[in-house]
């Protein structure tokens, strides 16, 4: 009875923050899917500024602070996640 799970946009970065940080929640589902979310945050601040902007207005993001990115890159959360 395992389901499914779909993230859009912030939902779908948040998704596989959420997946990487508790292991246990992904033998509850079958199948995970992104729709438009943010995967690569260095690309998306380097080619981004309006994001850039955006995650300054909202986080107080500094630049360059490669620990804020690392935390929150989906791109680096991969090997944490199972895909079997």
């Amino acid at each position: 009875d395992k389901m499914y799970l779909i993230g859009g946009s912030r939902g779908g970065m948040q998704m596989f923050l959420t997946l990487a940080r508790f292991p246990e929640l992904q033998r509850r589902f079958a199948k995970v899917v992104s729709l438009s979310g943010l995967l690569d945050m260095h690309d998306c601040l380097a080619t981004r500024p309006d994001m850039k902007q955006m995650f300054i207005d909202d986080f107080g993001f500094i630049e360059n602070d490669e620990e804020w990115i690392n935390k929150r890159d989906p791109l680096l959360t991969v090997d944490q996640i199972d895909s079997t």
